[in-house]
């Protein structure tokens, strides 16, 4: 069980606002496992164990599959050798969760000289030489789960985080996350590159109109930027489906481009 000491959030602004603080309890962790035994040894289970860390491991993904619709996670670790192209497994494997707040670790071999960098970059939130150090694999796995919970329902938004003035779109450009408030809490959408850049272009215009021209430079090259007009409505179509509610706020402005009403 852990304990955080944390001051109590109006539902509809995550935001600090008030003095009073409030002990919350929360329940063990529970860690979904892709890999083999060689990738996470006994002693690694044990220091997770006494972490409070409930393991679930799942031989293939197939068996991620079921455990990922019946159980709720709040981490996955997956060892490298299932994921032949990051890029592409990650978003599939953080669709299948279909949750913002999923704290995702990659363990990689350390004798292959594997890129980090670009695990990172399609979207794991740490990466670790297998076979690791039990006590830093705990100590990381709980970092990463401290960022994820923390732009999942924030005390104070970090800085280079774009969002709307009401907070109920937030985008995180370095991370590619993009987060929608729900009642009480924010939902994850997915995004493409392109549905990305036109987001985030919206927001930095702060409900000014943004031009076809502009949208253009941001997802394609000057020389397709004709061949390809219907694309980007096509683009804004899905990203207003994907933001839910919130997508009524994209307006279209005619004969220009769109905004982002309030």
């Amino acid at each position: 069980m852990r304990s955080y000491w944390v001051r109590g959030l109006r539902p509809a602004d995550p935001v600090w606002y008030s003095q009073t603080v409030t002990k919350v309890t929360i329940a063990r962790i529970v860690a979904h496992y892709l890999g083999g035994e060689d990738a996470l040894p006994e002693p690694c289970r044990a220091a997770l164990e006494a972490a409070g860390v409930q393991l679930m491991a799942a031989c293939d993904r197939a068996a991620l599959r079921k455990l990922a619709t019946s159980t709720r996670a709040d981490a996955l670790i997956i060892s490298h050798e299932r994921l032949p192209r990051p890029a592409r497994t990650l978003p599939v494997l953080r669709r299948l969760y279909g949750r913002q707040g999923l704290a995702v670790l990659v363990l990689t071999p350390d004798d292959r000289g594997i890129d980090h960098s670009a695990i990172l970059t399609a979207g794991a939130d740490d990466v670790m030489d297998a076979p690791p150090h039990p006590a830093l694999l705990a100590a990381r796995l709980e970092a990463a789960l401290r960022t994820v919970e923390q732009f999942a329902a924030p005390s104070a938004w970090t800085r280079g985080v774009l969002r709307t003035p009401d907070s109920e779109i937030a985008l995180d450009i370095r991370a590619r996350r993009c987060l929608v408030r729900e009642g009480g809490g924010y939902r994850e959408i997915l995004l493409t590159r392109k549905q990305l850049e036109a987001l985030a272009a919206l927001l930095r215009a702060s409900g000014r109109p943004v031009s076809f021209e502009q949208l253009f430079r941001r997802g394609w090259r000057p020389g397709k930027l004709r061949r390809k007009s219907r694309t980007l409505v096509q683009h804004v179509l899905a990203l207003r489906r994907k933001l839910g509610p919130a997508g009524a706020r994209i307006r279209s402005v005619p004969g220009f481009g769109y905004r982002l009403g309030s």
